[in-house]
C-alpha cells in the first residue's frame, strides 16, 4: 500500500476514531519558533522551542519544549533524523514531570518540485518520562507521519510571498506501555495554511484534531483542538 493511500486511509478513519470512547473535550493553544540551520550541502541542524497550555476553563495542563534536531540528507529522496526532546510538563495541580527522548526518524519526499509537495516520517521515541518526586518511566513508540503541502497563489513549494495550505496525520503505536501523562497522543490530524515571506521567513496557522488518552489515575480518551501558531527562520545563504 503507497503513502498517498495510507494517508487517505488515516483521513477515512477520522470519524471513527472521534466517535470511539469520547470521555473528555479539551481546547490547547501552542506557539513555536523554529531555527533552522542547512550547511555543509546535506546537512541541517534546527532547534524548535513551543510552549503549549490547555485553555479549557482553569485546567492548569502546560508544556514547555525544546528539540534539536540534526539531519542529513541521503538521496534526493531520503533524510535520516536525529532529536533529542526535552519537557516540562505541568500535568496537574500536584503533578510535575520532566521528559527526554532520543528519536531515530527516515523521512521520504514522495513529490516535489511540482503543485504538491508531500512527505512521510517514520520515527522512533525512546522516552524517559520522570515524574516530580517519583521514578523513571520509560516507553517505547513508533509514529508514521504523512504531510502534504499545496500552494495557492504560486506554482511551486519553494517560490516567496507565497501561501500554501498544509495538510497531516499522524498514527502513535505504543510498542510496551503508556507512561502516565494527560494525554498519551493516539492519532492526530492538522489543516492549516502557511505563509512563505522569503527564503528566510516563513510562518504557518494551523488547526489540529487530536485523539489522546488519560494515562494517570485512570484511562479514558479524550478529544482534543488544538490552535497552534509556528514562526520558522532560515539561517545561512539566502537564495531567492
Amino acid at each position: 500500500m503507497g503513502f498517498r493511500k495510507i494517508a487517505f486511509l488515516l483521513i477515512g478513519l477520522l470519524p471513527v476514531l472521534s466517535a470511539s470512547g469520547q470521555k473528555s473535550y479539551d481546547t490547547q493553544v501552542w506557539a513555536d519558533l523554529q531555527g533552522v540551520y542547512p550547511f555543509a550541502n546535506v546537512w541541517v541542524f534546527d532547534t524548535e522551542a513551543s510552549f503549549e497550555k490547555v485553555t479549557s476553563g482553569q485546567d492548569p495542563w502546560r508544556a514547555l519544549m525544546i528539540t534539536p534536531t540534526i539531519q542529513r540528507s541521503m538521496s534526493p529522496k531520503i533524510d535520516l533524523m536525529f532529536s533529542v526532546p526535552l519537557y516540562w510538563v505541568q500535568q496537574s495541580n500536584k503533578l510535575r514531570t520532566y521528559e527526554t527522548r532520543l528519536s531515530p526518524a527516515m523521512r521520504y519526499t514522495i513529490t516535489t518540485g511540482g503543485r504538491i509537495e508531500s512527505r512521510a516520517v517514520l520515527r522512533y521515541d525512546y522516552r524517559m518520562v520522570k515524574p516530580e518526586g517519583g521514578e523513571m518511566e520509560i516507553s517505547n513508540r513508533v509514529r508514521l507521519f504523512t504531510e502534504v503541502f499545496v500552494p495557492i497563489n504560486r506554482k511551486t513549494f519553494f517560490e516567496n510571498k507565497q501561501l500554501y495550505a498544509i495538510t497531516d496525520v499522524e498514527g502513535f503505536f505504543v510498542m510496551d506501555k503508556n507512561v502516565g501523562e494527560r494525554f498519551a497522543n493516539i492519532f492526530k490530524t492538522r489543516l492549516g495554511l502557511g505563509y512563505r515571506l522569503n527564503y528566510q521567513y516563513r510562518f504557518q496557522f494551523i488547526y489540529a484534531f487530536q485523539q489522546s488518552r488519560e494515562t494517570i489515575d485512570q484511562s479514558f480518551d479524550t478529544v482534543d483542538s488544538i490552535w497552534r501558531l509556528r514562526f520558522i527562520m532560515f539561517f545561512g545563504a539566502v537564495t531567492q
